[in-house]
């Protein structure tokens, strides 16, 4: 809850320096200024007017829109492509704006599009004006200084309260699954008074194979069947009809029970 209060207070001063594409609407069309690529000085920067509504495209007629550009900035008209995806229709027109030699930010916007309905009538539509480039060295360095300050501390904040957490979880949830393996392992082990096929001894060998660490070289218990090696007897029971030696079945469970025991003494788990 700490950290969701810090965020909140904190959000808009890390947030304050990016400036999103503003839409507005009127009745069920809009209208919003999308700009795309890196704004550089003096370099040519497309903007993307988009209009919006839930109908098809003959609904609306968007005309060439009229866009404000910041002192000493050109811009040239780039095609323009309607999109309906069954319930909605997206029409943008490309504008390729060359930004003035000075340094940023810069306004571009607001846009004005012309509408004209199919059956006669029109209305202009505005979309808001969005800020692009950097600002100042000075203040850039003091903005991104902050920010980046402010993300990295909640950032490690938010990871070693979640991993505090995930291990106090994982005390109880591993020894608690480990036992359960174990159990049913050991019940259906050749020679037990409730021992079931190879098959099923080998699935649950396989599952509790499973839920211990790695495989061998990878930070596995030593002394380990590897779960390959356990697929393998399992297919060559299920499927070849093969039976395997009851001393090969209980060498499996004791190494598998060994470093489960093992596994779940480090957390202090039941054992």
């Amino acid at each position: 809850m700490r950290l969701l209060v810090l965020a909140c207070l904190l959000g808009p001063l890390v947030l304050g320096t990016m400036l999103d594409a503003r839409a507005q609407s009127n009745g069920n069309i809009s209208a919003r200024i999308v700009p795309t690529g890196n704004a550089r000085a003096g370099e040519e920067l497309l903007i993307r007017v988009e209009v919006s509504w839930p109908d098809r495209p003959e609904r609306h007629l968007p005309g060439t829109p009229s866009l404000e550009l910041p002192t000493g900035a050109v811009s040239r008209l780039g095609s323009n492509k309607s999109r309906f995806d069954g319930g909605a229709t997206l029409w943008i027109q490309q504008i390729f704006v060359t930004l003035p030699e000075r340094s940023g930010p810069w306004q571009i916007g607001p846009a004005v599009i012309p509408v004209k309905s199919p059956r006669g009538g029109a209305e202009e539509l505005v979309a808001g004006a969005v800020r692009v480039g950097r600002t100042g060295k000075t203040a850039r360095l003091i903005g991104q200084g902050i920010g980046n300050s402010i993300i990295v501390v909640l950032a490690l904040l938010l990871v070693l309260q979640l991993y505090r957490k995930l291990v106090k979880e994982r005390v109880g949830r591993d020894s608690s699954v480990l036992s359960s393996l174990c159990r049913r392992a050991e019940a259906l082990a050749p020679g037990s008074t409730t021992a079931g096929s190879q098959q099923d001894f080998l699935e649950a060998l396989l599952g509790l194979r499973l839920a211990l660490p790695g495989s061998p070289g990878h930070n596995a218990p030593p002394n380990v069947p590897d779960t390959a090696d356990l697929e393998s007897l399992l297919d060559a029971v299920r499927f070849g009809g093969e039976q395997i030696p009851e001393a090969k079945c209980q060498q499996l469970l004791n190494q598998l029970l060994t470093a489960a025991t093992d596994e779940m003494s480090q957390y202090g788990g039941e054992q």
